[in-house]
């Protein structure tokens, strides 16, 4: 006897690009663990970081490490609960990596990667000197985007209008970043390229869910590429600042 199983692909965004993510048992078995592997090194790195800049900020009791620490943290937290998709092997079969922060655990881990970033960014940028008229609006900027994620997550606001209060909020540090770099603070620019690069990143993840790049399924690690790059190179940027 044999069996016909019929499979219907559907894609609401984009008539040109149709595509079936199916994988073999052993092959997903490979792909799944060779992921766990490379998100423990992630983890492993960024918690070296983390490390190090607490020690110098016992030594020179400025708490922009504090916030470099707990923005570190973040990422880790992140990389932590990324993973949960991989139980139900969501991480392989959406079609595109924003199509995951529809998603409960996402959103909270978005959350936990993006909290402390605007503090960190109002020390590191020393907006109460560079910008006095706008500085507070980066110590509440955390607090709207904890409210706009509690309210997506329980479902009373689409998670499509967190998503672009956190686009805002970035655009706005790389915005400022940029102010106080014209303003003569040569440590900027540790700041600038760390962001421009996570910023491609995240504008590339946008044009893929919108079909307008093609990015194959290596793609999973770009996010904790640049993550474990903007901080290494932040940590350099801090250190620059104590010099």
């Amino acid at each position: 006897s044999s069996i016909d199983y019929y499979m219907q692909a559907k894609n609401h965004l984009s008539s040109i690009k149709l595509e079936l993510l199916l994988w073999k048992a052993d092959a997903y078995a490979v792909a799944k663990n060779d992921y766990f592997s490379k998100v423990f090194f992630f983890n492993v790195a960024l918690g070296i970081l983390v490390v190090y800049n607490l020690m110098i900020f016992f030594f020179t009791r400025e708490r922009t490490y504090v916030y470099y620490a707990c923005m570190t943290l973040g990422s880790v937290v992140f990389s932590a609960l990324h993973p949960e998709f991989m139980m139900s092997g969501n991480i392989f079969f959406y079609p595109s990596l924003l199509d995951l922060y529809n998603t409960e655990i996402t959103q909270w881990a978005v959350l936990a990667l993006f909290f402390f970033t605007p503090w960190f960014a109002h020390s590191f940028l020393q907006l109460k000197i560079c910008m006095p008229k706008e500085e507070k609006y980066f110590i509440y900027m955390p607090l709207g985007f904890v409210f706009l994620t509690v309210l997506s997550v329980y479902e009373f606001i689409p998670s499509f209008i967190t998503l672009m209060y956190l686009l805002l909020m970035v655009l706005s540090i790389a915005a400022v970043s940029f102010i106080t770099l014209f303003k003569g603070m040569k440590q900027t620019r540790y700041f600038i390229f760390a962001y421009v690069v996570f910023l491609i990143a995240f504008v590339m993840i946008v044009l893929e869910h919108y079909e307008l790049v093609d990015i194959d399924t290596r793609s999973i690690y770009l996010v904790q590429i640049t993550l474990l790059l903007k901080a290494f190179v932040l940590s350099i940027g801090l250190s620059a600042r104590v010099h």
